[in-house]
């Protein structure tokens, strides 16, 4: 019984270098190649998140708005990535407003 547990790690052992040896041979890219493109990725999550957090934040407040109002309300939203910048433009009863941008004091 014990002889055939030492066979069976000993296969697995072996299994797994042969399977990371065959990984490293046939990867598609170099390990640098790979650093730089998973930083690529990271930035792109990173900036997709900040973009949905700043929506959200509109839309909050606009319903925050909305409910200190006590009123019916319409708002328009324009995000530019680039600055990393939304404007928004806020109507309650019939009267357009310049809502304040997220982000700044």
């Amino acid at each position: 019984m014990l002889g055939s547990l030492f066979r069976f790690v000993g296969g697995v052992m072996i299994g797994a270098t042969a399977g990371a040896v065959g990984a490293a041979l046939l990867a598609p890219k170099s390990g640098d190649q790979l650093k730089s493109d998973a930083r690529s990725y990271w930035e792109q999550v990173k900036q997709a998140g900040a973009e949905a957090e700043a929506m959200r934040r509109v839309e909050l407040e606009t319903k925050f708005k909305k409910a200190k109002l006590n009123q019916p309300f319409e708002f328009d939203v324009d995000y530019y990535p680039s600055e990393k910048r939304v404007e928004t433009k806020f109507k309650a009863g019939g009267q357009a407003q310049d809502g304040a941008t997220p982000g700044s004091s």
